[in-house]
Parts: structure tokens; C-alpha cells; sequence
């Protein structure tokens, strides 16, 4: 990682749930300056968005405020969002977001994600890094039949592969992606348009 500072705002209602990033992140990323907001409607009010190079908010803040989320997101295209999951949620709205933690997602997983997102940030204005490109194209089939919710000897007949071949890709997917669940992997395939978010809604 570089040297370079980075000023992350955390949107968090919840002490627990920011203690708990808090004490994850500021560990492992001594460039982090934390700013902490408790709703996404402070952004738009207080101007904390300023200066803003990543902001980690809680899903659920935004689902009601669908509006106003795209246009903070207009009007600072160059912050990288990340989404944090600890409820249910509508799979549609993952897209408006460069990527996710899931409140089951060990610490390694993380720090990973972060990881990722100062990469992005360093060397792109695009969207979070996908991994897309580093699928095969038969990775890229097991892995939209298995966030359908086909089981290994189903994608084996669909794909006329055997059980092993589709073992062994589940497991090059896990290893590329760095995401062991099918939940997790449906919101990866999604963000990085490989399957259709109107079909997980």
C-alpha cells in the first residue's frame, strides 16, 4: 500500500457497527482520516462530503433515499462507495455502489476490499476493480448458473461437464473473487454485470 493520506467517511447509525470498522480499518490503514456521519442526509446537508476519498455506508440508510444517493453520487464522481450489508436488501440497488461488505465478512475479506478500492482509486476513475476479466469464460457460465441457484450436478448437465470440472471451477471462482458464498457471489456477479439485477429483485 501507499503512502498517500485518504480521508474515509464512515455513514453509521450504529456505535457497534462503527467501533467495530473503526477499530478494523484504523489498524491496518494508519493513511485512513475518519469522518463518521450517522445519516446519508448529512452529506447533503453539512457538505461533509468535501474532500471525501471513500465513504462506507450502511445499505439500509440508503434505501429510502434513493434520490438523493444518486445525486450525491453524481455530484462526487470521483469517491469510491462502498456498501455495508447487515440486513436484508434489494440486489437492484448494489449496482449504484463501487462495492460491499457483508457484517459476515472476516477481517482478512475487509481490509481486502479496501485494499482494492485505494488500487481503484490510485490508477482508474472508473468503477471499483472487477475481476471479471480474470474469469474464464466457462468460470463466468458456472458462475451465473450457480447464482441461479443450480447445484454443481445441475451446471455439470447444463454445461455437459462433470461434477469435478464444475468442483474445480467453484473453487478457481472462490479463489479470483475471494468470495466463498453463493450470497456474496450473486452481489459480485451483479456489480460487475454478469447477471441481470432485475432477476434479483
Amino acid at each position: 500500500m501507499n503512502n498517500k493520506n485518504y480521508n474515509v467517511l464512515i455513514v453509521e447509525s450504529s456505535c457497534v457497527i462503527y467501533n467495530g470498522l473503526f477499530e478494523i480499518l484504523s489498524k491496518k490503514f494508519k493513511n485512513f482520516h475518519f469522518t463518521r456521519c450517522f445519516e446519508l442526509a448529512e452529506l447533503d446537508k453539512n457538505y461533509l462530503i468535501n474532500n471525501i476519498d471513500i465513504v462506507i455506508i450502511n445499505f439500509s440508510s440508503v434505501c429510502n433515499q434513493n434520490k438523493l444517493f444518486r445525486n450525491l453520487k453524481k455530484d462526487n464522481d470521483k469517491v469510491k462507495w462502498i456498501a455495508f450489508i447487515n440486513s436484508v436488501y434489494d440486489v437492484k440497488d448494489l449496482e449504484l455502489f463501487d462495492s460491499f461488505i457483508l457484517i459476515s465478512d472476516i477481517e482478512e475479506k475487509i481490509i481486502n476490499t479496501l485494499n482494492k478500492t485505494i488500487e481503484q482509486a490510485n490508477f482508474s476513475n472508473q468503477p471499483l476493480e472487477s475481476k471479471q476479466d480474470n474469469l474464464s469464460v466457462r468460470e463466468i457460465e458456472v458462475l451465473r448458473l450457480l447464482v441461479a441457484g443450480f447445484s454443481a450436478k445441475e451446471i455439470a448437465e447444463k454445461l455437459f461437464l462433470s461434477i469435478h470440472t464444475v468442483v474445480t471451477h467453484k473453487k478457481n471462482i472462490s479463489q479470483k473473487t475471494g468470495i466463498k458464498s453463493v450470497a456474496g457471489l450473486t452481489v459480485f456477479a451483479i456489480l460487475n454485470n454478469i447477471v441481470d439485477p432485475e432477476k434479483y429483485g
